[in-house]
């Protein structure tokens, strides 16, 4: 019976996968002028897929097996299906095609808004997608908080309280240094914007990408609108955020990518062969970003190279104010490019404007202006336009309410993440300095890569650190490097 479930779950973990290749395709390749063709495509892949996932013969397949008689990985196997399952279940076909066929038309609308700076363009899908999303989160959770509903669908191990506490804590300790930090003068950072061939910084981005481990042969580097990953690792950045940007957004795609290549491909299609959830996900991407890409450490040996591809412009820079260049602390309009250190404050906003979204105490045709104050009472700034406040992110081309919050979770997981790694890897330090990480892979994989849904998120990162996903580490590693490189 145990094989008959699995050959179910895999089928439809297939065609789930035929789905993202075609979002990877709208994405990246496909000409604007087949969208409503893809539309139809994506929709009735998703139909298809939540049909095979709700087929009868599962719950019989369910009620049937004996749990005792599996092994372990196997009774993991069972139990993340059977969650799956439950919540697919309850949720109408009709929302499941409405939602896939709304997102291409959604996207589109988005793009043209945010090029114009047009909000109200966007407005009615905005709309749409908060009624979907609602009445979704009704259907699965009933009486339940909706947004706790919505959250679980990306990180189903922690509690909507819990993960208010979450931010709190870490606000608690932010604002105060990046107040601090504020009464220092800003170095100036234009030449981190200065023109490079956008040739030039794909074959360098490619080679740094293949240096930290990204494997060509299972994915590609190309551009999006909004960098992403998908398609078993298959990632993108972009260019249009200066050369900087650019490696921020190749280096974080790649942790990404990483975590997908080295998932168990005998699994592939069940839980045991699919990422955890979104906040562990983040914090592969956020490790690499952060912890190694944004490190005195990793510049030093990575940066003769950067010099040369990109020569002459940085050939009166060391690699210690490059280093300084690439943290300075100076709170911006945009999410992506926001130093490390404000970047929560950027989550923190689309968590709270989200939640008032789902439970309906702020409308959608109100959210320029809750952008607008959050971004001024927790930056100090306002966006000049909806182009650089709300209409900035792609997230909710689609529907993801509830997505944006693993990023914090998942910052403050990388950070007990290289602490551990640190601990079991002494000579860390100098190998990250030797641009030499096969020993940080290795250690990655087998302590989160390859346990794909096998242990909960709780369980997962207190048996890789010991400890149960906290804001500690990461509260301790912002002041220990902010505090030292402003001395405040």
């Amino acid at each position: 019976m145990y094989g008959e479930l699995i050959k179910y779950v895999k089928d439809a973990g297939v065609l789930a996968s035929v789905g993202e290749l075609l979002g990877w395709d709208y994405e990246v390749t496909m000409p604007r002028g087949a969208s409503s063709l893809r539309e139809m495509e994506m929709s009735l892949v998703a139909s298809l897929r939540h049909k095979m996932l709700t087929d009868p013969r599962i719950g019989e397949l369910l009620a049937k097996i004996d749990a005792g008689s599996l092994s372990e990985p196997e009774q993991a196997n069972v139990r993340e299906i059977r969650r799956n399952y439950d919540r697919a279940l309850r949720i109408p076909v009709s929302l499941v095609e409405k939602s896939a066929s709304l997102s291409i038309r959604a996207h589109e609308a988005w793009q043209k808004a945010r090029a114009t700076n047009d909000f109200p363009l966007f407005l009615p899908f905005l709309e749409q997608f908060v009624e979907i999303k609602r009445a979704m989160a009704l259907a699965i959770g009933g009486k339940e908080e909706p947004y706790q509903t919505l959250l679980s669908e990306y990180e189903p191990d922690i509690r909507l309280a819990e993960l208010e506490v979450f931010f709190k804590e870490i606000e608690r300790s932010i604002v105060p240094l990046v107040e601090a930090i504020a009464k220092r003068e800003v170095p100036d950072t234009g030449i981190l914007k200065r023109h490079v061939g956008i040739s030039k910084q794909m074959k360098y981005n490619r080679g740094l990408a293949q240096r930290l481990g990204y494997d060509f042969k299972k994915g590609r580097l190309d551009t999006a609108v909004h960098p992403f990953t998908g398609c078993f690792g298959r990632i993108t950045t972009r260019f249009a955020d200066g050369w900087a940007g650019t490696i921020s957004s190749t280096v974080h795609e790649s942790g990404h990518g990483m975590y997908e290549h080295n998932l168990p491909e005998e699994h592939f299609g069940t839980p045991l062969g699919s990422y955890r959830s979104l906040g562990v996900h983040e914090s592969q991407s956020r490790l690499w970003e952060n912890h190694v890409g944004k490190s005195l450490a990793f510049w030093r040996g990575e940066y003769p190279r950067l010099r040369k591809a990109y020569a002459p412009i940085l050939d009166d820079l060391s690699p210690e104010a490059f280093y300084r260049l690439i943290n300075v602390v100076a709170p911006g309009f945009i999410r992506v490019n926001a130093d490390e250190l404000t970047y929560s404050l950027h989550i923190a906003l689309r968590f709270e404007i989200e939640k008032a979204l789902v439970c309906g105490s702020l409308r959608a045709k109100d959210v320029p202006e809750a952008w607008n104050e959050g971004m001024r009472r927790s930056l100090g700034i306002v966006p000049p336009s909806d182009a650089l406040g709300c209409l900035q992110d792609s997230h909710w081309t689609d529907g993801s309410f509830g997505y944006f919050p693993t990023y914090t979770y998942g910052s403050a997981i990388a950070a007990q993440l290289m602490e551990a790694a640190t601990r079991s890897i002494p000579s860390l330090e100098n190998e990250i300095g030797s641009v030499e990480v096969a020993e940080l892979n290795v250690w990655l994989k087998e302590n989160i890569h390859r346990h794909g849904c096998r242990y909960s998120t709780e369980e997962l990162v207190t048996r890789a650190t010991g400890d149960v996903p906290n804001p500690r580490a990461y509260i301790d590693y912002l002041n220990r490097k902010f505090r030292a490189l402003y001395s405040v």
